[in-house]
């Protein structure tokens, strides 16, 4: 997988996260040691993540990435997880999103006051 966009919804949309791959996600900067004969120092990016846990995060080392951009450290973060914990069938996604789109459901209704007998009545005269 080479494209940053498919890479990037693989990633999303994978159970081992459930729907909640960017809450998984730990992303460092780094400095490069120079370029033989180049002066200027590069700069790299570090991922670290894991399958997704509501109360911690977790560090699966084998998920560790990393690259000179961004997307390039996305796309060998796609391709580790393909590698340990395979390629999810449709149900498993559709399944994980209904799961995800139930509980922000409920995390947006808690505390909604539904009793709207509270409300003050205008008198009729």
């Amino acid at each position: 997988m080479a494209d940053f966009y498919e890479s990037f919804l693989f990633l999303h949309d994978h159970p081992v996260f459930c729907n909640n791959f960017q809450d998984c996600l730990d992303i460092s900067t780094y400095r490069k040691d120079p370029e033989e004969g180049k002066k200027e120092r590069g700069t790299g990016i570090w991922l670290e993540c894991g399958p997704y846990e509501e109360e911690y995060m977790v560090h699966d080392i084998r998920l560790d990435s990393e690259g000179d951009t961004f997307e390039e450290a996305i796309i060998e973060l796609a391709e580790h997880v393909r590698e340990v914990y395979g390629v999810p069938t449709e149900k498993e996604v559709m399944k994980c999103r209904r799961d995800y789109f139930n509980r922000r459901s409920e995390a947006l209704l808690i505390g909604f006051d539904w009793d709207d007998s509270d409300e003050t009545e205008e008198d009729e005269d």
